[in-house]
């Protein structure tokens, strides 16, 4: 979700966040990040370094 009101306010960069399911250890977190409207800036993936649950 994303918006921009007429008097200028409105967002100004976007997160996506994915977790796997408690039943798949196997996969990792992912982790995209855009530095502006997601529509206008590419979505950058962000590195979470070793994870570990536990």
């Amino acid at each position: 979700m994303n918006f921009l009101l007429p008097s200028g306010f409105g967002t100004v960069s976007s997160a996506l966040i994915a977790l796997p399911a408690v039943e798949r250890p196997d996969l990792d977190p992912v982790w995209h990040f855009a530095a502006g409207r997601p529509h206008e800036a590419p979505w950058q993936p962000v590195s979470l370094g070793p994870v570990s649950l536990g």
